[in-house]
């Protein structure tokens, strides 16, 4: 992963700034504001640098170069490629998710720390700097 744009997702997720949600990069449909998924925390980050930009109808990330790369719940081609993730697994397939680390059988992703295991955005940024 990219050392710059690890340190500012990993700065981002501990500054208090961003609500936690679950299940979708960002959500928008609540009166306290947004929240967000811990990719959709480097999602924002990514509109920041000009990479993609929020579609508010669609409630998606779009990619600024190719209109067909968006997404509401995984992460868009265009900010995996931006931030230096794996762009595609071992069988040539882009992963939609972030793996961290291998549990038995299970490959645990971040995705399943935010959405399952209720990890909150401090631990998450710990993992990061930790994994990636």
């Amino acid at each position: 992963m990219n050392e710059d744009i690890k340190r500012r997702w990993v700065e981002a997720l501990r500054s208090g700034q961003y609500r936690q949600t679950r299940e979708q990069l960002v959500d928008h449909n609540n009166t306290l504001g947004p929240r967000y998924c811990c990719l959709g925390v480097l999602c924002e980050i990514a509109v920041a640098d000009g990479v993609v930009r929020y579609d508010e109808r669609d409630n998606t990330y779009v990619s600024e170069e190719n209109p067909s790369d968006y997404n509401d719940t995984a992460l868009p081609w265009a900010v995996a490629r931006w931030a230096g993730l794996p762009l595609e697994d071992e069988y040539g397939n882009f992963p939609s998710e972030v793996p961290v680390w291998i549990e038995g059988a299970q490959t645990i992703c971040l995705t399943t720390l935010n959405d399952g295991r209720d990890y909150n955005f401090d631990q998450i940024a710990d993992v990061i700097e930790e994994k990636l």
